[in-house]
């Protein structure tokens, strides 16, 4: 009977061991990291950052691989990034004769190295609808075995924050009647060479941003391009009656809105309209006022 028990034991350990073994990465496997382009610690992002400076836990990337110098893809595949401080999983391999490779890395994963156009979604309301507008990507050169290799991502595309704020004149009952915040006047398909932004494309549609929180931010994502002077841009729908905030007339060629930038903009709402209170921009994503006229709307 002792014997029969010793048995079961070793049998028990077997596959707990073999499942270590599988977990160990082979030294010819690909191991990346994943960081965002200008990155903080994580825990003084606010709500309006979303994916700013670092991949959430759970994403899928997409990653191509080329022998160093080539043209020709050697290898692809999906890596997942396995918490918030950019460790991700993957499973691709160095060529078998050891050569030294170049990486580029896509999110979401839909895009490829070969990608030409990229559409940002025209409800960005909820979380994944704006995750999957948020176009990014990265590269290295001449990485070989025997280390992990960072990959530094850049967004592609726009920022827009629309920031509401009320007088004491609203009350709670009032903001209610706030029922939706939206972008418009912009094309919403980007044309892209290796993930980078290089013009606006397809028709102009307008973007939904409507956040939970009616005084708060409202976030969305739109294709870098110049949009003319005189242009509906945003839209507030208060009380029934749609609030607009126009392009200024001057500058005559419009405003530019550049990849890789967040644009603020901070409306005021009173019980007579609503009012714009700053205008920033943001370069690179980091914090850099352009101070602005207040307009009345």
């Amino acid at each position: 009977m002792k014997q029969y028990f010793l048995f079961a034991a070793v049998a028990l350990m077997l596959p707990a061991c073999n499942n270590d073994e599988s977990n160990v990465q082979s030294p010819d496997t690909i191991r990346l990291t994943a960081t965002v382009e200008g990155s903080t610690t994580r825990a003084t992002l606010t709500a309006t950052q979303a994916q700013d400076t670092q991949f959430d836990d759970g994403q899928n990337i997409h990653v191509d691989v080329f022998e160093t110098g080539g043209t020709t893809r050697y290898s692809s595949g999906t890596y997942r990034t396995t918490d918030a401080d950019g460790t991700m999983s993957g499973t691709l391999k160095y060529p078998s004769g050891g050569e030294a490779v170049d990486i580029e890395a896509y999110y979401p994963s839909t895009v490829a190295y070969n990608t030409e156009t990229f559409r940002v979604q025209t409800t960005q309301t909820t979380y994944g609808n704006y995750q999957a507008s948020d176009l990014m990507y990265a590269s290295v050169e001449n990485k070989s075995k025997g280390s992990t290799h960072s990959l530094t991502f850049h967004h592609a595309l726009t920022k827009i924050v629309v920031n509401l704020t009320a007088d004491a004149s609203i009350d709670d009952a009032s903001l209610t009647k706030l029922t939706s915040v939206t972008i418009n006047g912009t094309k919403t398909t980007a044309n892209i060479t290796k993930g980078a932004w290089t013009s606006a494309g397809g028709s102009v549609e307008s973007i939904d941003i409507t956040g939970t929180t009616k005084l708060g931010s409202h976030v969305g994502i739109i294709v870098p391009q110049t949009v003319a002077a005189g242009t509906t841009f945003i839209t507030v729908v208060y009380n029934g009656k749609t609030l607009p905030y126009k392009i200024p007339a001057t500058p005559v060629t419009g405003k530019n809105f550049a990849p890789g930038n967040q644009y603020t903009y901070t409306f005021n709402i009173t019980m007579s309209g609503i009012s714009l209170k700053s205008e920033e921009m943001v370069t690179g994503w980091t914090p850099n006022t352009v101070p602005s006229e207040d307009l009345i709307l």
